[in-house]
């Protein structure tokens, strides 16, 4: 009988492990390897018999028939020849990729030519993309600082802007890269729109610095019943089992932002809101953020002045 000890499947494993029966052994002419026929566990149920649900076949494995195995077929290799093929395949897979990094380099320097600056923008924003930049313990770019820092997964404003910057390049490498490279309109376009994206992020960045340096002087959300002072930034409807509310944002002369529902006192729609100064009674939630708060029934509300006054 023949000794399938020596021999592996192409994956790397010991063909002998698959084996319950040899049926045959068809050596390779070259003597490093060979076919085997033989029975083994049934490759879609894992050796159960059985696979999905009942109302099909009555549950049992179209594959073997409920007979737990199935006559199988193999190539089979000798530790030293699959060596061998593993490293060509490697060979011919860094060769592939080689190519591949040529032309792209290539399709750089032809854009650079055509829009100077191209090359350095390009390959800040596939550095973001190429580390899943706007998914969960994401690393964001400052551009200001040119370094790379964390991203906390609850940031959305850095995640969203990554998600941005990601499919705006996706569509045009989708659309002109993989095509025929960039044309001056198309560089020129893409020039434009990473650099409106990074320096949405400097900002960012920005706007981080100046909250940590309040936050070093004492400037906080404090909790409690309070009169709040400020202009509303933002408005929204949002929907609940209850019905839908009409919330905003409001951020009084200190920088600190408070989100809750439009006091019933400010009567108007979403525009005439926006931009007016106020004053309000309300009791005050902190969160996460020392910088921003809830707030919840308002009372003795008032406009100090009108949006566009």
């Amino acid at each position: 009988m023949t000794d399938l000890t020596p021999y592996y499947t192409r994956e790397g494993a010991p063909i002998i492990e698959a084996v319950r029966e040899l049926i045959s052994f068809t050596p390779a002419k070259r003597g490093d390897g060979g076919e085997v026929l033989f029975v083994g566990t049934c490759p879609r149920c894992g050796g159960s018999g059985r696979f999905g649900p009942e109302v099909v076949h009555s549950g049992i494995c179209f594959e073997c028939e409920g007979r737990r195995v199935t006559e199988q077929r193999a190539r089979v290799y000798t530790e030293g020849r699959l060596e061998q093929l593993n490293a060509a395949a490697q060979r011919k897979a860094d060769a592939a990729r080689a190519a591949a990094l040529a032309e792209e380099e290539a399709r750089i320097a032809a854009a650079e030519e055509l829009v100077p600056g191209f090359a350095d923008l390009f390959r800040i924003a596939r550095s973001v993309i190429d580390r899943d930049a706007y998914y969960d313990d994401a690393t964001g770019w400052d551009q200001t600082n040119e370094v790379w820092y964390e991203v906390d997964e609850s940031d959305d404003r850095r995640i969203n802007h990554l998600g941005n910057l990601s499919r705006r390049l996706e569509d045009l490498t989708h659309i002109v890269w993989r095509k025929s490279g960039f044309t001056e309109k198309s560089a020129k376009f893409l020039v434009s729109t990473l650099t409106q994206l990074c320096e949405g992020w400097a900002a960012i960045a920005d706007a981080d610095r100046e909250a940590a340096e309040k936050v070093a002087s004492g400037i906080a959300i404090e909790e409690g019943r309070q009169t709040i002072t400020g202009t509303i930034t933002a408005t929204k409807w949002q929907d609940s089992p209850y019905g839908s509310t009409l919330k905003m944002l409001v951020i009084d002369g200190k920088g600190l932002k408070y989100w809750g529902t439009v006091p019933g006192g400010l009567d108007g729609t979403r525009e005439d809101l926006k931009g007016a100064r106020v004053r309000f009674l309300a009791t005050v939630e902190a969160s996460d953020d020392p910088l921003f708060g809830f707030f919840k029934r308002p009372t003795k509300s008032e406009v100090l002045e009108a949006p566009n006054a």
